[in-house]
């Protein structure tokens, strides 16, 4: 049975090799490929770990994105081409949490964008997290939104700037029924990346106490720049399927348009673009209904039945295509269709069928040049791919430069200090020098102490004034190195020497005194 929180997807690759990914309960996430005969290959698992609920997209190269949470509610990404599986990890929980995050993947512009709702604090808390050059980086929150079946809806344009739209919600209560808050849009630049303020684009003059509950949004941007979006509105227990547009770089938003009033609401809608037909659709009970503009918007077809003949094969598919006629004329962000005999896809086969038979020479033009367009936002994104490289270059040599200075400043310093070592070898022999003086100083000290104790005895034995001429002795003895620590600290026969001078000068002396 049809529903728009179980999808499949399905990628067209640009050599034509259609492949899809599904859900098994014991398999996880499973990939298989349309052979030639409309036929799918037997499902061969991904991940099984991955739960239900998760999201993939497609890059111009064809390779595959994917983001999922395991059974503890860990959420986890995943790059797929045609040689290898390469897995990361984005954001780790606490506690299982394994509920539905609502996950939205993007490729723009060469980075990973990634959407999901987590339950914080008791309110829904929109989430934005990047992957780029297989670096994950932190997750951002984009702010508290209304409990909805889908909470957003989210799109990005030639330019690569995003653009999401919510219902901002304060309660905090989960089990909220009722909101008057108002439905808008916040812009994410490509060139700033940073994401701006939230802009309500519903009624300003909405009273608080409205009983309203807008949901199930959903949005496309066509190759003019048009934002086309399509809303459910709750008015007097009735429910009201309505579209506006915008186009992008103006500010006004055009009136709501009411495309289907009904007694049930408009769960399983969405809108789509065909070769520039707008159609939004609907789906009840496995029937589709739908209301088409021919002209952007302006006007709408009255809403009409759908014949397609599948009965309960009905499913719902998230297409993205990359073959070289589809790849401007198809967009979508989920389409009915059905895989019995390979793959079919509600309105496309109409639309695009009916151009192809078209052999006149309008057609023939419009197809070359869309076709020149695709190849000239081809060329633009070599360009600035190529300003990238020129950018990272001139990065790189400024760092080289950088570095370069840095090692002169080294070389410089390690040469001063080979200078100030040699400088201090040299002068190491000097400092032994006035070391070995010094020493000798104090050894003077020494004998100089001891030779005033001899005097001190000396004089006490002879009671004489001979203390000047025995210190000038001494002092000679002194300088000529009599006394030293090598001669036993001094030399006793000197001393004695002395003494014996002096007491025969002391004899003489007392002899003349006595003759006289």
């Amino acid at each position: 049975m049809y529903s728009s929180n179980s999808k499949y997807f399905v990628f067209k690759k640009s050599n034509n090799k259609i492949v899809a990914l599904t859900y098994g309960e014991k398999s996880g996430i499973c990939f298989t490929t349309l052979t030639k005969k409309n036929t799918w290959t037997a499902p061969v698992s991904v991940e099984k770990q991955a739960r239900d609920f998760f999201s993939a997209c497609m890059d111009t190269k064809d390779v595959i994105h994917i983001i999922y949470q395991d059974s503890h509610g860990n959420i986890f990404y995943i790059q797929m081409d045609e040689a290898s599986v390469f897995s990361l990890p984005m954001l780790g929980s606490k506690y299982p949490s394994p509920y539905n995050k609502y996950f939205n993947i993007l490729t723009v512009k060469n980075n990973i964008h990634c959407f999901y709702v987590l339950i914080h604090n008791n309110k829904y808390l929109l989430t934005h997290q990047v992957i780029s050059n297989n670096e994950v980086r932190n997750p951002q929150a984009l702010g508290y939104i209304n409990k909805n079946n889908l909470p957003y809806a989210v799109h990005f344009n030639r330019s690569g700037d995003i653009y999401i739209f919510y219902q901002n919600g304060l309660s905090n209560d989960l089990n909220q029924q009722f909101s008057a808050f108002q439905i808008g849009c916040r812009k994410y630049s490509s060139m700033n990346q940073r994401w701006e303020e939230f802009i309500p684009i519903t009624a300003p003059d909405l009273a608080p106490n409205a009983q309203l509950k807008f949901d199930y949004p959903s949005i496309i941007i066509d190759n003019a720049d048009i934002i086309h979006i399509s809303y459910q509105k709750l008015v007097a227990d009735r429910y009201e399927l309505v579209y506006r547009q915008k186009p992008i770089g103006e500010t006004n938003w055009s009136t709501e348009t009411v495309i289907h009033t009904s007694l049930n609401p408009f769960e399983n809608s969405s809108i789509i673009c065909l070769n520039e037909k707008i159609i939004i659709f609907w789906v009840r009970n496995d029937t589709i209904y739908y209301s088409y503009s021919a002209d952007r918007g302006n006007s709408w077809s009255k809403p009409n039945r759908y014949n397609f003949p599948v009965g309960r094969q009905l499913s719902c598919i998230s297409y993205q295509t990359n073959d070289f006629y589809e790849v401007n004329r198809i967009i979508m962000k989920e389409i009915p269709g059905s895989f019995i005999n390979g793959l079919k896809l509600a309105f496309c086969d109409d639309v695009l069928s009916a151009e192809t038979t078209d052999t006149s020479q309008d057609g023939y033009r419009n197809i070359i040049s869309d076709n020149l367009k695709a190849l000239h936002n081809t060329i633009d994104e070599l360009i600035e791919v190529n300003n990238n490289i020129k950018t990272d270059i001139k990065r790189l040599k400024l760092f080289n430069s950088n570095i370069l200075k840095e090692i002169d400043k080294i070389y410089i310093k390690l040469n001063y200090l080979e200078n100030q070592i040699k400088q201090n070898r040299t002068e190491q022999p000097r400092f032994l020098d006035e070391d070995s003086y010094m020493y000798n100083m104090s050894q003077e000290d020494k004998t100089l102490d001891r030779i005033g104790m001899y005097k001190i005895n000396a004089y006490d034995e002879t009671n004489t004034n001979d203390e000047k001429s025995y210190d000038e002795k001494a002092h000679i003895q002194d300088k000529a190195g009599t006394y030293n620590e090598a001669d036993n600290i001094y030399h006793e026969n000197d001393t004695y020497y002395e003494i014996d001078m002096y007491e025969k000068t002391n004899g003489k002396s007392d002899e003349n005194n006595e003759q006289e």
